[in-house]
């Protein structure tokens, strides 16, 4: 019996023997047999190792806004990647390197724009409040002319008044220093008398209603008080994460008041967009390093936004996607686009 097995074993070929002592390494001098649909599953040991495709710079895994490719990227075929001269067979690479960014925020794309804009993969929105979501220059022209009255005679809202500035700071150049606390507070409660003729802009109750809940936030340069009058009389919501000029040292143009609303939103600056009206807010957006600046209405045409839109109206959010396509372009620059990481180092 074991004269038997010793010869049904002894002709057995070694090559075989090899095989089946190391099922996965291929015998010395022996080329591994082709396998396509192993190769197409797996991927070449070629592309794997030396052919493999370098690692594009930017885009999610650095944090820096990267454009895209307008609308739905079109279909590949199967295995429509790079050859291998070796193998001939064809890589994944391509189709694996389109995934969507690996994150646990809110992606949202921002498609519609002009051309040279592009579309953008972003994590999270700002909004200025004054300008763009609401209109509060009736309100602030009746608190700011009947406050001067008692504090500033000849000061005139329309004339003087810089726009996007924090109040307490124009105040501290009309009245005495001694004074600076006590008009600040008469100043706040005409602004809160007068918030009752705040309405809000066309698209920003349908726009904020549609964003996810810690998606977006409200960076203004208000006091708190006032900044929340303002948003319940005009009837849209108030984001948990509000900045206002009570929570930052430095208001606008200063970087401070954005800077803080992403830290709020937990998100990377320059996978942010702001939207502003005013150049003290464009000018504070960018000093933070924020990946996008929209902005609104004819005062931000003074302003170095990338995009200029009329209003908020036309703009659509399905839980995905900003769609811009419908809002009225005022201007389409790309050369005030905010500088990226490469350029900043």
């Amino acid at each position: 019996m074991d004269a038997r097995i010793a010869r049904k074993h002894s002709h057995r070929p070694r090559v075989h023997q090899r095989q089946r002592a190391h099922p996965g390494r291929p015998a010395a001098g022996r080329e591994p047999e082709s396998r396509p649909h192993q190769a197409r599953r797996n991927g070449c040991r070629h592309h794997r190792r030396a052919h493999r495709r370098p690692r594009p710079a930017g885009g999610p895994r650095t944090g820096e806004i990267r454009p895209a490719r307008r609308g739905r990227p079109p279909r590949r075929r199967r295995g429509s990647g790079r050859r291998c001269p070796r193998s001939g067979h064809r890589s994944r690479s391509a189709r694996a390197a389109r995934g969507a960014p690996r994150n646990g925020n809110h992606t949202v794309s921002i498609a519609g724009l002009a051309s040279e804009i592009g579309n953008y993969s972003i994590d999270g929105l700002l909004f200025d409040c004054d300008g763009v979501l609401v209109n509060s220059d009736e309100a602030a022209a009746a608190a700011w002319n009947e406050w001067a009255v008692e504090y500033a005679p000849g000061f005139d809202f329309d004339r003087d008044i810089i726009h996007g500035r924090p109040a307490r700071e124009t105040i501290a150049e009309l009245v005495p220093a001694a004074d600076v606390h006590r008009a600040d507070h008469a100043l706040m409660l005409r602004e809160v008398e007068t918030a009752p003729l705040v309405r809000a802009l066309p698209g920003a109750r349908d726009l904020l209603l549609a964003l996810p809940t810690g998606c977006f936030t409200i960076v203004t340069s208000a006091v708190a008080v006032v900044a929340r009058a303002r948003l319940q009389a005009a009837g849209l919501p108030c984001p948990v994460g509000l900045v206002t000029f009570d929570d930052v040292a430095r208001g606008k143009p200063a970087p401070d008041p954005y800077r803080l609303g992403v830290e709020r939103l937990g998100i990377d600056p320059r996978r942010a967009v702001v939207f502003e009206d005013a150049d003290a807010g464009v000018e504070s957006a960018l000093a933070a390093h924020i990946g996008l600046t929209v902005g609104i209405g004819a005062r931000g045409l003074d302003t170095r936004a990338t995009l200029v839109l009329a209003d908020l109206s036309g703009i659509r959010f399905d839980g995905t996607l900003l769609y811009l396509g419908g809002a009225v372009q005022l201007r389409a620059d790309p050369a005030h686009a905010a500088p990226t990481q490469s350029q900043t180092e």
